[in-house]
Order: structure tokens, then C-alpha cells, then sequence
């Protein structure tokens, strides 16, 4: 206990804490010839009803261009679970230790509907995907779900032109037109490789 200071109690109290700490408490009475009998005790004590906060540490601002798609990265901090793991109280340590597990962050892409726990979370999807994302401590907090969005795009834009496939006596005058259907065509780039020469 950080505190030590003994604070009288006629009926029983409860007190709002978060995360690991050690309370005491005593009660006294009068014995036979005016003896004053004391009984003391330690105990641990292990409150989390804080939710942990996740954030998004993928960059969400560009697009995600590998085979794959998008895997999504991120950060959680709990108030209390990181400090439960160093907490040594009496007979109850290693149970309080172990409840220092790190939160378990889940992902969804239907709205909600349903979640995914695994340690990768990826989206395939071409175009921009909105997704919600939580974690969830082992106190059972869950956290109010946060939206977000990633944009994939991994197959490349195709190109067309309109140049006459026979030979043409004098200047041609070529179109070049690009179709990319998600991420919209950027530039468009050619080449002249020169004049054929037949035998």
C-alpha cells in the first residue's frame, strides 16, 4: 500500500481502484482485563474495468499495392495489465501475474457481424474497405469499436491505343487510352522503338 493510513470503517465499504494493489485492513477489540487484541492482514487486490485503446499503426493514407493485400498493424495500451505482471502480493502474486496477459485486439469487416482474433489481420479486397477494430483485455473490457478504412490495389491498369495494324502511307496519329477500375489511371506512358526494317 502506497498509502498507510488507517481509516475507520463501521460497515462494509467498497473502493474504487484500477489495477494492482495491496489493501489492508485490522480489527481490535477489548479482552478480558482491558487487553487489546489486534488482527491485521494483507491482501491483493486485482480491479480493471478501464477498457485498453487500440490505434491503427499501418499507414492508412496511401494505397496498398503488394500481391498480398493489406495487413493491418496495431498499438494497444491497457491501464492496468502491463503492470499486473511485476505485482508480488503474498500467495496471490502468481495469480495476479498471470492476469497480466496483453488485450486481445479483433477486427471486423461486415459492420460488426462478426470478429476476427488472429494474430494477422489482412484485406484482400480491391478498393477501399472499411473496417472496425477493438481489443479486449482479460478482465472481459471491451473496448467501443473505432472505424477505419485501408485501400488495396495490386493489379495493374490496362492499355489500349487505336494505331492502324497495316501500313499507312504518311503521319498516324495514335490514341492511347488506360482503364484502371480502382484506383483510377495516374499516367500514361510509350516509347518509339523506331522504324521496322524488312528485307
Amino acid at each position: 500500500m502506497v498509502d498507510r493510513t488507517w481509516v475507520p470503517q463501521n460497515s462494509p465499504t467498497n473502493s474504487v481502484l484500477n489495477g494492482p494493489d495491496a489493501v489492508g485492513y485490522r480489527s481490535w477489540a477489548v479482552g478480558a482485563g482491558g487487553t487489546i487484541i489486534t488482527r491485521s492482514r494483507d491482501d491483493a487486490v486485482l480491479a480493471d474495468f478501464v477498457p485498453p485503446e487500440t490505434s491503427v499503426t499501418s499507414d492508412l493514407t496511401r494505397w496498398v499495392t503488394t500481391p498480398g493485400g493489406a495487413e493491418l498493424g496495431f498499438s494497444v495500451s491497457d491501464t492496468a495489465s502491463p503492470s499486473l505482471k511485476g505485482h508480488v502480493v503474498r500467495a496471490q502474486a502468481k495469480a495476479v501475474r498471470a492476469a497480466g496477459v496483453a488485450p486481445v485486439t479483433q477486427t471486423s469487416l461486415d459492420s460488426g457481424k462478426s470478429w476476427q482474433s488472429s494474430e494477422r489481420h489482412l484485406v484482400t479486397a480491391q478498393g477501399e474497405t472499411a473496417f472496425l477494430s477493438r481489443s479486449i483485455d482479460q478482465a472481459g473490457n471491451i473496448e467501443t469499436a473505432r472505424t477505419s478504412s485501408v485501400r488495396v490495389d495490386n493489379q495493374a491498369p490496362e492499355s489500349d491505343d487505336d494505331a492502324p495494324t497495316g501500313t499507312v502511307d504518311g503521319p498516324v496519329a495514335v490514341r492511347l487510352d488506360a482503364i484502371d477500375a480502382v484506383s483510377a489511371v495516374a499516367t500514361i506512358e510509350y516509347r518509339r522503338q523506331g522504324p521496322s526494317v524488312g528485307p
